[in-house]
């Protein structure tokens, strides 16, 4: 599960374009490179904004699903750089996202 950091912290521009901005583009990488090197493996997306933690994408190895959902989301503009985040919430739904899979798989919560 990838968590991922959409306050309004991440408007800041000490990066370019924004923090927001540079995460997006790094995980929409770490995505491609993942799917690469595991192709059978599933990953789910959350948001983290406004004090919750919204579930991007259900876990799954579609990797056009989820680049298309996460530029989706984020090009809304109400889930983007607003807000706090709390971690709390992103682990638990992460926790929920990963509770239904198998005990023999391995179970990894990206922040």
């Amino acid at each position: 599960v990838i968590v991922v950091d959409a306050s309004a912290a991440m408007n800041n521009r000490d990066m370019r374009p924004t923090r927001l901005g540079v995460v997006c583009s790094v995980v929409t990488r770490l995505l491609n490179d993942f799917f690469d090197q595991n192709p059978i493996s599933q990953v789910a997306l959350v948001l983290l904004s406004d004090g919750k933690a919204e579930r991007v994408t259900d876990l799954s190895g579609n990797v056009r699903n989820h680049k298309g959902r996460f530029e989706e989301k984020l090009a809304q503009g109400n889930a983007g750089g607003k807000g706090t985040a709390s971690l709390r919430h992103g682990l638990e739904e992460a926790l929920r996202l990963l509770e239904v899979q198998a005990s023999y798989g391995t179970r990894e919560v990206l922040v």
